[in-house]
């Protein structure tokens, strides 16, 4: 890494870098480098190219990231922003399923008049009905699909609930795949909501049983919908002998919602018992954030087998208003994120935008909407988000937004330039101008008066030697305080480019790796004055270094190693150093590349929200690879930009998602 310092400076701080070591032997070297320096010094303060020093023009605006987005998204907010007859209009009024809510069961498991039972096609609006939840893999008994168990359980719970009518998958769902089998499953969650009781039916009274209907991501659902705050167990302990438990939603989760094996500690359908039984208020953010967490762990491979790739999305689906179509082609990611737009989830894809979560390592897979109920690196959870830009749409690649109203700011990665710089003007700063400036004069003067009157400090006549040596010893006197004035050169010139910097020139440079911070300030200003300072709370690794007093960060004891390496760096990331010569902060961050544009997302806490990203060019996207915090002065200084193509995994990670895709037959 490299910095732009005028020449004078540079040469200024050699000549007295050895006064700063403060031994006698130090102090000779030093002297000897200013004898050295002085004269060559003055001669380049002489030189057009070289003699300012004084303050430049500072811009207040970061170097700009110009980018647009042409491409269409899969799904927008606007139907006008979609790709022109990509989903018409005329298909989607035609299909079944796209009737948002259903006021009726289309069909129902019937008692008739001589006590048989048979499925009722449009019963009437009427009949009150018991909705029959239970996993169907408890009842495969004898290799048998234990249908014929299921009915009769099914049967006998109904009418000990006083009724004469249940919904019951087996007989209730159109077996033929397509559009009407669609909308009698994902509409199940209004009849749910419109039946009398919710009763689930045990093949025995087995813990494990219980337990195992309780994991199952279809139930969570089928009991959290229910009308009251109780679900009855009809339980068969013999033949022909049953018996019936009724739990509230919250003792449920004593045995049966056991969440502590599957959410490390959290209790996500916990949450969800006590806001459906009307204990607990969720908000918007964290209903949709607990369910989708509830749900995925439910889906996990060792638990359940996926019927569509977007089966959690399907069943968080239930849990809220506005409903999507069934699209295998859509991703996890893509569904999650279009039924976050299509409901009102108080904004949640912008506030995910700025969060940072544990980086999982590049192989794994990949999806922010599984991590929104943890908190980030930061410990920020993602209501504490004020998100600053707006989601046009979701685009066709997976894990991947269209973005608008963000702030952007190109990263710098080829050296520091020479910075633009507003300083105090003082008496030191007077003083030193009038050294260098009289220096320069008295050494032109002595050279002007020589070679004006040699003639007559060379004659020989006898008359004229004394004033030749009036001359000599007048032109001796020039050189003679010009050499002096030359002397104070170097701590002219130190001054002349220091002072306390009012306003900097607003960059973003970026280097791999880290540095001392006076090291650092050299390689910029050409002197270390204590000008930069670390960002108390940009970054996780400075969360133990920052000062007891005072909100401004300290030096972490490992940047002084030879090989220095923090505590807690992710697989594959490493590490770079963000130095903001606007504000002349300094940050240390990990990534897995080094970014090439700071997206301003979102605030929280006092300080911005910057997404770093890298840039790929064959598609135009950018790549999300961490979050660093920033100052809210920043904010005025960055850049407006609009239709920007982000993916929120990073580039090693999303090109690692498309290999595997690439792999499965």
């Amino acid at each position: 890494m490299n910095g732009d310092v005028p020449s004078a400076l540079r040469l200024s701080e050699w000549g007295l870098e050895p006064f700063q070591r403060g031994d006698a032997w130090s102090r000779v070297i030093g002297s000897l480098r200013m004898f050295t320096i002085a004269i060559p010094l003055q001669f380049l303060l002489a030189l057009p190219g070289t003699s300012s020093w004084d303050d430049g023009d500072v811009s207040g605006s970061y170097t700009d990231f110009p980018n647009y987005q042409w491409q269409w998204p899969k799904h927008t907010i606007n139907p006008l922003d979609q790709r022109p007859g990509s989903v018409p209009d005329t298909i989607i009024r035609q299909r079944p399923s796209s009737q948002k809510r259903i006021l009726r069961p289309r069909k129902l498991y019937v008692q008739q008049p001589d006590r048989s039972w048979k499925v009722v096609d449009d019963p009437p609006k009427n009949l009150q009905y018991v909705f029959i939840s239970y996993a169907a893999k408890s009842f495969r008994l004898d290799g048998s699909d234990g249908h014929a168990l299921v009915r009769t359980m099914a049967q006998e719970a109904t009418l000990r609930a006083n009724c004469t009518a249940c919904w019951v998958d087996t007989d209730c769902i159109d077996t033929v795949d397509g559009d009407q089998k669609d909308v009698d499953i994902y509409g199940m969650c209004d009849v749910i909501r419109g039946s009398k009781r919710v009763v689930v039916i045990l093949p025995d009274d087995n813990v494990e049983t219980r337990k195992f209907w309780g994991t199952r991501m279809w139930t969570l659902p089928e009991a959290l919908l229910g009308p009251g705050t109780t679900i009855n167990f009809f339980t068969r302990v013999g033949n022909n002998e049953y018996k019936e438990t009724e739990l509230s939603l919250v003792e449920m989760t004593g045995e049966i919602w056991d969440d502590s094996q599957y959410a490390e500690g959290r209790t996500p359908t916990r949450l969800l018992a006590e806001h459906f039984a009307g204990e607990l208020t969720l908000s918007r953010i964290e209903l949709f954030a607990t369910a989708v967490e509830a749900c995925y762990y439910r889906a996990s491979p060792d638990n359940y087998t996926m019927f569509t790739p977007n089966d959690v999305t399907l069943a968080v689906m239930g849990l809220l208003h506005y409903r999507l179509e069934r699209n295998d082609d859509d991703t996890p990611f893509q569904s999650l994120a279009q039924l976050s737009l299509s409901n009102d989830s108080d904004r949640i894809i912008e506030r995910m935008v700025s969060l940072l979560h544990p980086t999982a390592h590049p192989s794994d897979d990949f999806n922010p909407f599984y991590n929104l109920a943890h908190t980030d690196v930061f410990s920020t959870r993602l209501w504490d988000i004020q998100p600053t830009c707006n989601v046009v749409g979701v685009a066709y690649e997976d894990n991947t937004l269209l973005l608008d109203s963000c702030r952007a700011m190109h990263i710098r990665w080829k050296g520091f330039p020479r910075i633009a710089t507003v300083r105090d003007f003082g008496v030191a700063k007077l003083l030193a101008t009038i050294f260098v400036t009289a220096g320069t004069w008295w050494f032109l003067q002595g050279i002007y008066i020589t070679i004006t009157y040699a003639p007559f400090i060379s004659a020989s006549s006898t008359e004229l030697i004394g004033i030749a040596l009036s001359l000599e010893w007048v032109i001796a006197a020039f050189f003679f305080t010009a050499v002096l004035l030359s002397l104070l050169g170097p701590l002219s010139v130190r001054r002349l480019y220091g002072g306390q910097v009012l306003q900097s020139q607003s960059n973003l440079v970026g280097f791999e790796g880290v540095m001392p911070i006076a090291k650092l300030e050299r390689l910029i200003f050409g002197a270390n004055k204590g000008r930069l300072t670390y960002e108390a709370s940009s970054t996780p690794f400075g969360i133990d270094y920052r000062d007891h007093d005072l909100r401004i960060g300290k030096e972490p004891a490992w940047v002084n190693a030879e090989h220095p390496a923090p505590p807690g760096l992710p697989a594959g990331h490493r590490l770079f150093t963000l130095v903001d010569t606007g504000l002349l902060t300094v940050s240390i961050f990990s990534a897995e590349r080094p970014p090439t544009v700071a997206l301003l997302c979102g605030r929280e806490g006092g300080m911005l929200r910057a997404m770093l990203c890298s840039w790929q060019f064959e598609n135009n996207c950018l790549f999300k690879e961490t979050v660093i915090r920033m100052q809210t002065d920043v904010w005025d200084a960055a850049n407006h930009q609009g239709w920007l193509k982000v993916c929120l995994a990073t580039m090693n990670q999303q090109r690692n998602i498309e290999r595997r895709k690439q792999l499965k037959p």
